[in-house]
């Protein structure tokens, strides 16, 4: 989500923590993290990916 020229705000799925992160041309900070527990484990990565896009 773009929050001005060349600064954005991303949300990032990593393992089993949602993190947001805002982007700068200099910078790149974690501005917070919280913990998913939505049952998906690692090996189900592909199904779970290519099951958002259906």
């Amino acid at each position: 989500m773009p929050v001005g020229p060349r600064k954005c705000l991303m949300v990032v799925r990593f393992l089993d923590k949602r993190l947001l992160i805002g982007v700068t041309d200099q910078q790149i900070a974690l501005l917070t993290e919280e913990r998913v527990d939505d049952g998906v484990e690692e090996s189900d990565f592909e199904e779970y990916s290519t099951a958002d896009k259906r």
